[in-house]
Parts: C-alpha cells; sequence; structure tokens
C-alpha cells in the first residue's frame, strides 16, 4: 500500500460541500450496522445455545470477553496501518470482514466455528472507529468537527440500546420468511443483518473518495510509526494518562448497566423481559442521543468563555452527572424513578461516546489519531468489558436476597465511577492549559472545542 499524500494544514477550511456530509452519513450507517452485529447475539442466545448445545460459559465468552479482547487488542495494528497509509481500503476490507462473517456465523454448527466467526467480525469492526475519526478529522476544519464526530459518536449512545429494537425487527422478519426458508429463526436474523454491510462496502469503495490528510506543522514522515507514537504518550503522559483513566470510568459504568439493568427490571420491578427491553431502549435512545450532541455544546460554550481544556471539564461535570442519576436513580424502590435515573445516567455516559473522539482530533497528531482511537476503545470496551459486570455483581452480594441488589450494586459503582471519571478529566484539563507539543495545537481555537 502508498502512503496518503498530506497536505499542510494552512489555516484554511477544507471543503464543506455535501460530499463531505455524504461520507459522514456513509461512516455513521456503518457504525450502526457494526452495533447491530456486534449485539444482535446476546438477543439470539437462548435459541442459538439450545441448537449449538453452548453451555452459558461459553454463551458468555463468544458474546462478551472474546470479542472485546479480540476487538481491543487487534485494533492496535489495524490503527497502526490507517495512520500510515490509505484508509478507505482498509475500511473496505473491515466492512466486508465483519458482514461476511455475520453471515457466515448463521451456518455455525459447533462453539468453535461460531468463536472464529465472532473473532472476525470484533477484528473487522475494529477498523470502524480510527478509521472515522481519522477521517472526519480530515473532512472539515479545526472548528467544525463537532457537529460531524458527534454525529457519527452518537450511534454509540443509540445502538448501546436501539440495536435490541433493530434486532428484534431482524427476528420478525426471520420469522414471516420462516414458511419459505429453512433456516432456524435465528441463523437467519444474523443473515438478515449481515448482507446490508456487504452492500454500504461497495458504496464506500466505489463512491467515497478519501481526503488528503492533513499534517501538523513540522510533522517528520514517520510520525505514523510506533516507536514516535509510544515517545509522543510518555512525553505528554500527564494528558493522556487521566484522560483514558477517566474514559474507562465511563466505560466500567455504561457495560455494566447494559449488562445489569435488564435483569433490575425483571428481578426488582417484575417486569416482562419485553417491557423492560422497551423501556431501555426508548428512554436508553433518547437520551443517550440528546447528551450526545450537548456535552460537545458545553464545550463550545465554555471554549468561547475562555477556558481551556474544555472537552475535559464538560465530561467532568458529566461525571457529576452520572454520581446524581445512578447514585440516587438506581437505588430507588420506585420503578418511575428508577427509570429516570436511566435517563439520567445514560444522558451522562453518552459524555463517553462524544468526547474522546473530539479530544483525539483536537490534541492527538494527524498521523496518531487512529491508535489514539484504539487506546480510546481498549479504554472503553476491554477494560469495561472485564471490570464493569463483574463489579456489579460484587457490589450486590452486599444485599444478599434483596430483590433490587443490583440497583444497590449499580448506584454503588456509578458513584464510584462517576468521581474516578469527574477528577481524572479535571486532572486532564489541567494538564491541557500547559502542555505542548512541537507542531500540534495542544489548546484548541477559539471557536473550536
Amino acid at each position: 500500500m502508498d502512503r496518503v499524500d498530506r497536505s499542510p494544514e494552512t489555516g484554511a477550511a477544507p471543503s464543506r460541500q455535501p460530499r463531505a456530509w455524504y461520507i459522514v452519513g456513509l461512516l455513521t450507517a456503518l457504525a450502526v450496522l457494526s452495533f447491530l452485529d456486534r449485539y444482535i447475539l446476546a438477543l439470539l442466545a437462548a435459541p442459538l445455545a439450545k441448537d449449538l448445545r453452548l453451555s452459558d460459559s461459553q454463551v458468555a465468552l463468544v458474546i462478551g470477553l472474546a470479542f472485546a479482547v479480540v476487538y481491543a487488542v487487534g485494533g492496535i495494528p489495524i490503527a497502526q496501518l490507517i495512520d500510515r497509509y490509505r484508509r478507505k481500503p482498509i475500511l473496505v476490507v473491515g466492512v466486508l470482514l465483519w458482514s461476511g462473517l455475520t453471515i457466515a456465523a448463521a451456518f455455525a454448527q459447533s462453539f468453535t466455528t461460531l468463536l472464529i466467526c465472532r473473532a472476525g467480525v470484533a477484528l473487522g469492526e475494529a477498523v470502524l472507529a480510527p478509521a472515522a475519526i481519522s477521517l472526519i478529522a480530515d473532512l472539515f476544519p479545526h472548528g467544525q468537527r463537532a457537529t460531524p464526530t458527534s454525529v457519527f459518536a452518537s450511534v454509540t449512545s443509540i445502538m448501546s440500546k436501539g440495536a435490541f429494537l433493530l434486532g428484534a425487527g431482524a427476528l420478525a422478519i426471520a420469522s414471516m420468511l420462516d414458511p419459505y426458508v429453512r433456516l432456524a429463526n435465528w441463523r437467519m436474523a444474523l443473515i438478515i443483518v449481515g448482507v446490508p454491510g456487504l452492500f454500504l462496502a461497495i458504496l464506500v469503495a466505489f463512491t467515497m473518495r478519501e481526503p488528503a490528510r492533513i499534517a501538523a506543522p513540522n510533522e517528520t514522515r514517520d510520525a505514523g510509526d510506533f516507536a514516535p507514537f509510544v515517545r509522543y504518550l510518555s512525553d505528554n503522559w500527564r494528558l493522556y494518562l487521566p484522560f483514558y483513566v477517566g474514559v474507562m470510568a465511563f466505560g466500567v459504568f455504561a457495560i455494566a448497566a447494559v449488562s445489569w439493568v435488564p435483569s433490575l427490571l425483571v428481578r426488582g420491578f417484575a417486569l416482562e423481559p419485553a417491557t423492560a427491553g422497551l423501556w431501555i431502549g426508548v428512554i436508553g435512545s433518547i437520551s443517550g442521543f440528546l447528551g450526545t450532541f450537548f456535552w460537545p455544546w458545553l464545550a463550545g460554550r465554555f471554549v468561547r468563555a475562555g477556558k481551556h481544556g474544555a472537552i475535559f471539564i464538560a465530561m467532568a461535570l458529566a461525571g457529576a452527572v452520572l454520581i446524581f442519576g445512578a447514585g440516587l436513580g438506581y437505588a430507588n424502590a420506585s420503578l418511575a424513578v428508577v427509570l429516570a435515573g436511566l435517563a439520567v445516567a445514560q444522558f451522562a455516559t453518552s459524555a463517553g461516546a462524544a468526547m474522546p473522539p473530539l479530544a483525539i482530533q483536537a490534541f492527538g497528531p494527524p498521523r496518531m489519531r487512529a491508535k489514539l482511537t484504539s487506546l480510546n476503545q481498549i479504554a472503553i470496551h476491554l477494560i469495561g468489558s472485564s471490570l464493569g459486570p463483574l463489579a456489579v455483581a460484587w457490589l450486590a452480594l452486599g444485599w444478599p436476597g434483596a430483590p433490587r441488589a443490583l440497583g444497590y450494586g449499580l448506584a454503588a459503582l456509578g458513584v464510584v465511577t462517576g468521581m474516578v471519571g469527574s477528577l481524572s478529566l479535571v486532572w486532564a484539563s489541567r494538564a491541557a492549559r500547559t502542555l505542548s507539543q512541537p507542531g500540534v495545537a495542544m489548546t484548541p481555537a477559539p471557536q473550536s472545542i
């Protein structure tokens, strides 16, 4: 592969023609499909386990830890390729890989085959976020990236709950096709959600024009290599260490909530699983969508008020909101208050999806943005998936036999992660005031966040 030609960042705004927004639309559509392909297996777990004779631990491995490990660890070498070479062909290969193996999983006859398919899906999906953040940064000028980045990032907040609604729709279509197709419904549902990705890969290949990569002043030819990246993190650890700790805190709680809120509503309030899923899907999607645009807007207000490190200040405030929403909401005996707590907590944790890409675009050198995004994915998915669900289960043991023990565990975890996130991000905001890197604008321009 040939390296992409670079153009120096002269302050002139890249084109705002519809072409740029068309690319954002393609990337956002791909993000929707990636979350659907990722989460649908949780919805299909019961019939899948029955047909393939899988144990609960095998199902958990396929859905959770195995996927998260491959997604996070595999993202590092993929991000290295994205930072060095053309992003479009890498993106096309990634989409084809995850879509094709989602379809292939429909024909799995054993745990091993299913595990291999899911590992391939994780590896393909690891391409999307680093490539998208890098591309959007080159499509829009420094002060106009917040809205397109928020559009892309909003999928994380919406689809963490909304994927279950779309997955239910795929199952309904599979049921309608049952008289005509000799496949189990769960197998047909995997095919239904996998096929659209193949078409989008074709659209990306033939209709997306990759923008020139904007180089920072004085950026050397080897800036995309791994050794300079390690040196850069070492030189700027006062910013990135607390930043990634804060991101991790948001990820731990967000994934814990996805894992246990349905069980809380079923066990603690005697809701039917379908009813619980509907409440979570609607409330979580709406509040997450609103938060994804609110926190960048708030950071922009802070910038206009002359505050440095505005991105991190806004995230720190979101951590404080998480303490309030989770701490007071999930521990309550009223279903209405618990649902309100769900809304507030989801609104707060959406900052963990919306703000890190903006921080990476604003502070990260252009040929290091994909690797910085990959580290962000590790903080959220690998550490979050490993710690979040287990932490709630462990904390709930403090109230043995209580029907709402999971709610108490979620409330306690929300307080802890909210405090860790807020304090870490305040530290990052202070580092952003004084930290500088030759050739990199460590403080965003006044009109940007």
